[in-house]
């Protein structure tokens, strides 16, 4: 099986810019992918998703319409 997390369902009612990578840090596992779809704003919420999928050692993948420079600057060097 394949499973798959909606972070952002799991967010909905939380405000904070944190409650993605919180999200991410609790039911994310080392090995696991990331998989981020940005429509290029540099999203503060998406960087801090994002950093935490690397602390935790996981594969991201990343998904942007526009350059997204500060996300992918928090990229590992396997994403």
């Amino acid at each position: 099986s394949f499973p798959a997390i909606d972070l952002e369902s799991i967010r909905s009612g939380y405000s904070s810019d944190d409650a993605l990578a919180r999200a991410l840090d609790l039911h994310g596992h080392s090995n696991d992918a990331l998989i981020v779809f940005s429509v290029g704003n540099n999203s503060p919420a998406l960087k801090q998703t994002i950093a935490t999928a690397v602390n935790k050692e996981m594969l991201v993948i990343l998904i942007s319409a526009i350059d997204d420079q500060q996300l992918t600057q928090g990229l590992g060097d396997s994403d």
